[in-house]
């Protein structure tokens, strides 16, 4: 039996990611890839009519770790890729040292996405990744 590469983390956000009465504009994710080392990834990905905001400085800030190692606790624009068209974003956080079932990560991220009239920002947005229970 083969056991899969990677965990999905499931994601808490905490405040609404989107303002009252507007659709979600996005959706995070993370995986992690358990081992020693594991890997860890964020990705963020676009409503539909909208696009990633390649000009606006998008930072991402670890500020807790449980269970792993991040060599590096920020992520900024250079340290992602955009792709998809402009529909999602994906930063690759490195090796997570040994990572086992109860790693946890917090953090929060800043980007923005626009459509063909209007840019929204979203700064400091909280995030906790969780490893998934089957």
């Amino acid at each position: 039996m083969r056991v899969p590469l990677s965990v999905v983390f499931a994601l808490l956000l905490v405040g609404s990611p989107a303002a009252a009465g507007e659709p979600d504009l996005y959706r995070l994710s993370a995986t992690l890839t358990p081992g020693d080392p594991g890997r860890a990834a964020l990705r963020v990905t676009v409503a539909d009519g909208w696009k990633w905001n390649a000009e606006f400085p998008f930072k991402l800030v670890v500020e807790e770790q449980e269970g792993c190692a991040l060599s590096r606790t920020t992520f900024g624009r250079d340290d992602g890729r955009v792709d998809e068209g402009g529909r999602a974003a994906t930063v690759d956080l490195g090796a997570a040292g040994k990572v086992g079932p109860a790693s946890r990560v917090k953090g929060k991220v800043t980007f923005s996405v626009c459509n063909d009239k209007v840019c929204r920002f979203f700064r400091g947005v909280a995030v906790e990744w969780i490893v998934a229970r089957p």
